[in-house]
């Protein structure tokens, strides 16, 4: 995750840090993003950075990918999501009340699906 930052007034070009290998916590309906000791933009100082969604940013966020993304971009969705479906699908299923129902079928790659006639 890149964070970039440039003065309002005096503009002095981006300073930019990249967060790698954050710890992910949940908590009070918040996802927390946290990473120690990274280095300050200016000066040799250290801080520790937390970023916090809440369910109705991500929800926000979301909404913005599904809307605006598939169309423009599809084979970034496709290759960042897909790793992640199983996910997603727990997701949805948790949405519309289902949930638990992947957790007590398990579909493997080679797994027969029987679908009814349509």
């Amino acid at each position: 995750m890149k964070i970039t930052r440039r003065g309002s007034s005096a503009n002095h070009g981006d300073s930019e840090i990249e967060l790698e290998n954050y710890e992910i916590k949940y908590g009070n309906s918040t996802i927390h993003l946290q990473k120690s000791r990274i280095k300050d933009f200016n000066t040799d100082s250290t801080h520790d950075y937390t970023i916090s969604l809440s369910m109705e940013e991500l929800s926000n966020l979301i909404k913005f990918l599904g809307d605006k993304i598939p169309n423009k971009d599809p084979e970034s969705i496709s290759s960042a999501f897909s790793p992640c479906l199983r996910e997603i699908i727990r997701i949805h299923n948790t949405c519309v009340g289902q949930v638990g129902v992947m957790e007590k079928k398990t579909i493997t790659k080679n797994s027969k699906i029987n679908r009814r006639p349509t």
